[in-house]
């Protein structure tokens, strides 16, 4: 019984020593008449969502009273935020650092962040007017919400892949051919927000809401692949 498994097992071997290099040598045949193409499309477009970071930022010799200062501003910002139904809030981190002065020790500062995001301009715009009271404008950026980047990029896409089957019909007129066949298609979507920047400090006692431009950001799709013509 060992010999016959002994056997079958020495033919599957001899076998697979016998078809694996044809196989390998199939799949690794050259290709000829395959033609790489590239095709893309664009579309600038409004940015409707409004990103902004504000600060809190303290200092003092002892850190129990430095924590208690941060906390208690953090409260009334957060407090004040939730109170804006149409801006989303998230808390930040909280970084605390030494601060010496000749060597020695001289006190400590801390740092914790706040996130705002809205769409609606004008409710978060009022409210950095108002949480700038107490707190320090960070950053401020603009963006393109996420069923708004998805529905542009599926039209881009649908143009995009519009846009490579025509080169190829173009190619394969062109060159006198039958047809073509689709060898590997890959399709990349770029397009980011403007980078952020500053927030500068508006006039705090007025509560006045910075003046903002949400601009565009330019959304792309781009098809490439390759086609074996016939």
């Amino acid at each position: 019984m060992r010999s016959l498994q002994c056997g079958m097992v020495g033919g599957l071997l001899a076998l697979w020593c016998l078809l694996g290099p044809a196989a390998a040598a199939a799949d690794e045949a050259p290709r000829f008449d395959v033609v790489h193409l590239q095709a893309e499309r664009s579309r600038a477009v409004t940015n409707d969502l409004m990103r902004v970071v504000l600060t809190v930022r303290e200092q003092d010799a002892d850190p129990a009273k430095l924590a208690e200062r941060v906390n208690t501003a953090m409260g009334w910002a957060l407090q004040k935020a939730r109170a804006v139904k149409a801006v989303t809030v998230q808390s930040g981190g909280y970084r605390t650092y030494p601060v010496y002065r000749d060597g020695t020790l001289d006190r400590w500062r801390a740092v914790q962040e706040v996130f705002l995001q809205s769409a609606d301009f004008k409710a978060l715009g009022n409210l950095i007017g108002t949480l700038q009271q107490r707190l320090q404008g960070h950053s401020l950026a603009f963006a393109v919400s996420d069923a708004r980047r998805d529905e542009v990029e599926n039209a881009l896409n649908a143009a995009s892949l519009d846009a490579f089957k025509a080169r190829a019909d173009l190619v394969r007129t062109n060159l006198n051919r039958t047809g073509y066949r689709i060898v590997s298609l890959d399709i990349g979507t770029t397009g980011g927000g403007p980078s952020p920047r500053p927030l500068m400090k508006t006039m705090a006692a007025e509560s006045v809401a910075p003046a903002v431009e949400a601009g565009t950001t330019r959304l792309t799709v781009t098809v490439s692949g390759q086609i074996q013509l016939q």
